[in-house]
């Protein structure tokens, strides 16, 4: 063995170290409900065999959603705060902990190695981002915060801008569609004096490096994933109780259009194939949450930047969903 293929050994194996420290460490931040999993379901879907996905689906992709929800929570707190106090870590936490839980859920219907290896791809370098995030704001970033005696920049304020229009497009697009050097040519347009003038050029630094370092490995990612999958058609057939299919759009906008199929008397039977449960979280203030009716609790976990508030993940029988969208205010459905 050279020493190249020895050093990305050992980066492999310490990087799977501690992606499994944080998932043990994530039961601080994540707490399982009591429900078990379900029983394959065996009844022959009314949905054509093209446009199914496997029930396993609204399971494993909890750690890709979480990845939307930590940007949001992360741009609600640099609106007022520098990255400085940020909890990175209790977020990795949370991740790993989030797919845990998901993963067991999950295990009945058999391996999904399509979407363990994104969840664990997206994991380990969320993992050595935060980490390296954690490291870098609470040393130089606390100087340089503190040097301005804690208030914004030019800087700051255009990294929470960019983190608002960063989770935005998670909505509907992958992470790596995110125009990451149209952005590092944007703050470089920034003026160059200005109150705070070190924190300024030290946000320049940390920032730039940030941008064209994700520059080149979103482009990367976007050629592997062409390479490796057919587009994905971001639309899927749900089948209403009386046998009508609808095309509803996925992802974020999923549950728009499915509360307005709710809302005027629609059931649903099927979503993409599936009668059984489908994954929907809200969010609560904390203690004991609203469990609505056939619904089962999966997992809370505690907004940590927000006390006093936590996110809910139920596992929702297909049947009884336009009934539960219309009850809880939903933040996501998890629609395979």
């Amino acid at each position: 063995m050279n020493s190249l293929d020895r050093k990305l050994l050992i980066s492999s194996l310490v990087s799977l170290a501690i992606s499994l420290a944080l998932l043990l460490w994530g039961s601080d931040y994540t707490r399982p409900g009591p429900a078990p999993p379900l029983s394959p379901d065996q009844t022959s879907p009314l949905t054509p065999e093209t446009q199914r996905r496997l029930p396993s689906n609204t399971y494993l992709t909890y750690p890709e959603w979480f990845l939307v929800f930590s940007p949001r929570e992360y741009t609600r707190y640099v609106k007022e705060h520098t990255p400085t106090d940020f909890p990175f870590l209790g977020h990795l936490a949370q991740f790993w902990g989030g797919y845990a839980v998901a993963n067991r859920q999950a295990q009945a219907y058999g391996f999904n190695f399509d979407y363990h290896l994104m969840d664990w791809t997206i994991g380990a370098s969320t993992t050595a981002e935060f980490l390296i995030k954690a490291a870098y704001e609470g040393t130089v970033g606390r100087v340089s915060d503190a040097l301005a005696f804690g208030q914004l920049t030019d800087e700051d304020r255009f990294s929470a801008r960019m983190s608002a229009d960063y989770s935005k497009l998670l909505d509907t697009k992958a992470f790596y569609d995110y125009p990451y050097f149209e952005e590092f040519l944007g703050l470089w347009r920034l003026p160059v004096f200005g109150s705070g003038f070190l924190r300024k050029w030290e946000r320049r630094y940390i920032l730039s490096t940030e941008y064209l370092f994700k520059s080149g490995y979103c482009y990367l990612m976007w050629k592997a994933a062409r390479a490796s999958y057919e587009p994905e058609v971001p639309q899927t057939v749900v089948v209403d109780s009386a046998g009508q299919s609808h095309s509803l759009p996925r992802y974020q906008a999923f549950q728009g259009e499915a509360l307005k199929l709710a809302r005027s008397g629609v059931q649903f039977q099927e979503i993409a194939g599936n009668r059984q449960g489908i994954m929907v979280c809200y969010q609560a203030p904390a203690g004991p949450p609203l469990i609505p009716e056939a619904s089962a609790l999966l997992f809370t976990q505690p907004l940590l930047t927000q006390a006093q508030r936590q996110r809910v993940v139920l596992r929702v029988p297909i049947s009884q969903l336009h009934r539960v969208i219309q009850e809880i205010p939903v933040e996501h459905v998890f629609d395979f």
